[in-house]
C-alpha cells in the first residue's frame, strides 16, 4: 500500500495543474493520493477540472517509472502523510509531496536548526560560522541548509568535521551536484547526513527551484539562524518563509557599511529576527538540552550589568586592542589562543570592536587596528 500512495504522491508532482497546494487538499479530503485517484476514475458525472487531470495515464507511468529509479539507486522516499514524512514539513501551507533522500539522518531530530546565509561570505561571517558549530556541538543538533556557496557549505562543513549531522536541500535532482564545485563535499554530507529534495532525478537546478528549495529549508526546523545576508537574495526569501510559517528567526548583525550584512540588519530593525551577536546567544533562545545531561539552564550574567560587567568589558577589550598593538595582524585563532577566550567570547568582541570602528577584518581573516 506505501508503493501504490508513493507512485499517487508522484504522479500529483507530475500532473500538471497539482500542485503542493492542491495536492495537500485533496489528501485531506480523501484522505489519501490513492483514493483521490481512484474516485476522479471513478466519477461519471460533473467531474471537475482536477480529476480530470488525473484520469490522464502519462503522468502515471512517469511516476511509476521516477519509483522504480529511485529504488533501484537505493534513495529513501518519504511521502507526506506517510511514516518518516518530517512532522514540521506538514504543518506548511505547501509541502512537498514527496522527498528524495540520500543519506541516513534523521529529518526530526529534536535538536535541529537551519543555517543560510551569502554566498559572498566575509571572514568574520566564516569565523562565526566555525564558532557557531563549536558552541553547539555539545546539544548535537542537526544542521540544515541549501549547500551553496559561501555561509552554507562552511557551516556543512564545519558541522562534518565536528561529527554532527548536516542536511543539505537541493534546488535539483539527486543526480545532479550544484555547484559542481562541491562535488567532493557530496559524500561527506551523505555519510554523516542527507542530501533532501522534491525534483525528480533529472531535474536541473533553475531558479524558480531556489525559491521552492528554501521553503523546506525553513519548514525542516524549529528556527532559521542568518549568518551575513545582502538585501536581497535567497537567504532573505528563506527568513522571510520562515517568519510566515512562525517559526523563529534569528539574524546576526554587522557593520551597517557592508553590502553583506544589510540583510540581517533589515531582519532584525523590521522585528522578524531576534539579534544573535555570539552562539551562547542561541543556545539560550532555543533552550535545548544536552542530550546527555538533560536540561541546562545556563542563567548568563547579564552583560554589562553593574561594575564588575563595565570592568570584565573594559579588561576585554583593551586586551584585544593590545594584543593586536603588539603583534600587529593576527586571525581570530591567534587571538583566542593569546588571551584564552571561548570562540563566542571572541566572536562578539570581534562584532562590537568593529561596529566601534576600532578594528577592521582584512582579507586572508586577518584582524587589523584601524
Amino acid at each position: 500500500m506505501k508503493e501504490k500512495e508513493t507512485v499517487s504522491l508522484l504522479q500529483f508532482q507530475s500532473s500538471k495543474g497539482i500542485g503542493s497546494v492542491r495536492g495537500k487538499q485533496l489528501i485531506e479530503k480523501f484522505g489519501s493520493a490513492w483514493d483521490a485517484i481512484c474516485w476522479a476514475r471513478s466519477a461519471r458525472h460533473s467531474v471537475p477540472p482536477w480529476a480530470e487531470i488525473l484520469r490522464q495515464d502519462g503522468p502515471r507511468r512517469r511516476a511509476e517509472t521516477e519509483f522504480k529509479e529511485a529504488q533501484d539507486r537505493g534513495y529513501t522516499l518519504f511521502g507526506y502523510g506517510q511514516a518518516g514524512y518530517p512532522r514540521r514539513l506538514t504543518e506548511i501551507p505547501d509541502p512537498p509531496l514527496v522527498l528524495f533522500v540520500e543519506g541516513e539522518a534523521s529529518l526530526a531530530a529534536s535538536n535541529t536548526l537551519s543555517v543560510v546565509g551569502t554566498r559572498r561570505m566575509t571572514p568574520y561571517g566564516a569565523a562565526f560560522c566555525k564558532a557557531l558549530i563549536e558552541d553547539l556541538k555539545a546539544y548535537r543538533p542537526t544542521l540544515v541548509s541549501g549547500f551553496a556557496e559561501g555561509i552554507d557549505i562552511t557551516v556543512q562543513m564545519a558541522a562534518v568535521e565536528a561529527g554532527l549531522a548536516t542536511v543539505a536541500c537541493l534546488a535539483h535532482g539527486l543526480g545532479a551536484t550544484y555547484p559542481a564545485v562541491h562535488t567532493g563535499f557530496r559524500k561527506k554530507v551523505v555519510k554523516q547526513g542527507a542530501l533532501v529534495t522534491e525534483f525528480w532525478r533529472e531535474e536541473r537546478p533553475i531558479p524558480s527551484h531556489f525559491v521552492r528549495r528554501n521553503r523546506i529549508i525553513a519548514g525542516l526546523s524549529s528556527a532559521t539562524l542568518v549568518i551575513q545576508s545582502a538585501s536581497t537574495g535567497g537567504s532573505l526569501i528563506t527568513a522571510d518563509l520562515a517568519f510566515g510559517y512562525h517559526r523563529e528567526v534569528y539574524a546576526v548583525p554587522g557593520r551597517t557599511t557592508d553590502p553583506q550584512n544589510k540583510g540581517c540588519l533589515e531582519l532584525i530593525r523590521d522585528h522578524k529576527a531576534q539579534l544573535i551577536s555570539e552562539p551562547q546567544d542561541l543556545i539560550d533562545f532555543l533552550k535545548w538540552e544536552r542530550p546527555d545531561s538533560g536540561f541546562l539552564d545556563h542563567n548568563p550574567t547579564e552583560k554589562g550589568a553593574g561594575a564588575q560587567g563595565k570592568i570584565q568589558t573594559l579588561v576585554t577589550e583593551q586586551s584585544i586592542l593590545l594584543c593586536l598593538q603588539k603583534n600587529g595582524k593576527m586571525t581570530p585563532e591567534n587571538v583566542q589562543k593569546h588571551l584564552l577566550l571561548s570562540n563566542g567570547q571572541l566572536m562578539e568582541w570581534i562584532l562590537r570592536l568593529e561596529l566601534a570602528g576600532k578594528i577592521r577584518t582584512e582579507p586572508g581573516n586577518l584582524l587589523v587596528l584601524t
